[in-house]
């Protein structure tokens, strides 16, 4: 599979441009996880504000390796 491609990038014409995108969503405060508290009650967790996620869309040029990327919310065809 990855000789096809290698091929079919090789036989563009000579100053075609390939991006490859993705995006991910990244949560502002981390996850809290259970852990040991003694009986008598359990500890107060405090956190600063509230959780915000906030999605991080990248591209990648595959023949000089020049990336972009945008922060926002669900924003892909904007990005595009």
């Amino acid at each position: 599979m990855v000789a096809a491609i290698t091929a079919r990038l090789r036989a563009l014409p000579r100053g075609a441009v390939v991006w490859a995108t993705d995006e991910t969503h990244v949560n502002l405060l981390r996850h809290l996880r259970s852990s040991w508290t003694l009986r008598a009650g359990r500890p107060d967790v405090i956190t600063p504000g509230k959780d915000r996620q906030v999605t991080v869309f990248g591209a990648v040029e595959l023949t000089t390796g020049r990336w972009v990327y945008r922060l926002g919310r669900r924003c892909a065809a904007d990005f595009l």
